[in-house]
């Protein structure tokens, strides 16, 4: 009778995607789509954010039900998947970081944000939701965010 060793295979867990950006960047995008993302939407998903780390750059990507919209500012990232974090949360604790920079680092179920000597961690809707986006259109029109900030021009801050 011949006996075989086999290793049981390694289950590897996925390694966390963290992406750097700059804080006063990533306070004006989220500033940008809190104006279109429900505080208390009829549909929960509505109020979440949808972060998508791409290579060099952060896409933020929000809805209403009726328009979407979609920033993208510089990061230290590369690809990493998206998952919906709740928008108000976010912004709220983005808002009171002094550090010239916030790391996002996705582990598992949530989301950690570091900033100098700050973290903390939000909770992120389950995995497989999504938002009913639609960028398949070509856009209206496309603009740097420094364009659209002047555009836009001072927010009385």
């Amino acid at each position: 009778m011949e006996a075989t060793l086999e290793r049981p295979q390694e289950t590897a867990e996925p390694a966390a995607v963290a992406v750097t950006v700059e804080t006063l960047a990533l306070k004006g995008a989220l500033d940008r789509l809190a104006k279109l993302v429900p505080v208390r939407p009829a549909t929960p998903l509505y109020a979440h954010l949808a972060p998508a780390p791409r290579p060099g750059a952060l896409v933020l990507a929000g809805t209403n039900g009726e328009r979407d919209l979609e920033l993208t500012i510089e990061a230290d990232a590369t690809h990493g998947p998206t998952r919906l974090v709740p928008a108000a949360p976010l912004a709220q604790v983005v808002r009171t970081l002094d550090a010239k920079t916030v790391t996002l680092e996705l582990e598992g179920e949530t989301l950690v944000l570091t900033a100098g000597r700050f973290a903390t961690r939000l909770h992120l809707a389950p995995d497989g939701e999504a938002l009913p986006l639609d960028f398949t259109a070509d856009p209206l029109l496309a603009l740097s965010a420094a364009d659209l900030a002047a555009a836009l021009g001072p927010q009385g801050r």
